[in-house]
């Protein structure tokens, strides 16, 4: 294809996660897409904008092999569906402290990324505080922490996985930033998340190249 402007590149851009695409490959007018060459000047990927969302961390990991602040990798979860009310979401995390089994129908956290955390100092000691005053167990290198402080995270793609317990996963996350004054009902649900999803052969076979 041949743009005949930005603004037309810039429009296959933003729709080529439809195809199961993360971005538009750009090559020189001189390239020949039969051989492969990309011409003197080489080509460049146009990364897709990284899509949001927000999700609360669950889980510290601490290991002495992760890089990253602290040593730890960070798990992050969205609600199985929209609470009801705020009361339904302060019971949810009351039985998370319990570490109450949760029921088929009950509002729980489901996990949907797994990643390290670069963020502002102010960031940094807000999770070292809960880390160290909102701990609730731990299994073996895992710390489970009450859920509380909500984060935006950007990611490349969603897939759905039906190994994972949310039936789907962030690809190549990212945590974009700590929203210190969002509540947890504003946390997203799976519903919304997998409505991100490009549910196709390509992206499936992507993802597991990538791995």
């Amino acid at each position: 294809m041949t743009a005949s402007s930005w603004l037309e590149a810039d429009a296959w851009r933003n729709r080529s996660r439809a195809q199961g695409a993360s971005g538009l490959r750009l090559t020189p007018v001189d390239s020949d897409p039969r051989s492969g060459t990309a011409g003197a000047a080489g080509a460049w990927l146009w990364q897709a904008d990284p899509l949001r969302i927000r999700a609360v961390l669950i889980h510290a990991e601490a290991a002495s092999n992760f890089s990253g602040s602290g040593n730890y990798r960070y798990t992050f979860a969205v609600w199985s569906r929209a609470p009801r009310d705020p009361l339904e979401v302060v019971r949810a995390v009351e039985a998370i402290g319990r570490g109450d089994v949760p029921k088929p129908a009950a509002l729980q956290l489901m996990p949907v990324a797994k990643t390290h955390v670069d963020l502002d100092e102010s960031a940094q000691r807000a999770i070292a505080h809960t880390l160290a005053e909102h701990a609730l167990r731990r299994f073996g290198p895992v710390h489970v922490v009450e859920p509380r402080l909500v984060f935006e995270l950007g990611c490349d793609a969603v897939a759905v996985n039906a190994r994972r317990k949310a039936g789907i996963e962030l690809i190549r996350p990212a945590v974009v930033r700590l929203l210190p004054q969002a509540p947890l009902d504003q946390v997203d649900t799976c519903v919304a998340v997998r409505a991100l999803a490009v549910d196709a052969p390509a992206l499936s076979a992507a993802v597991a190249a990538a791995r």
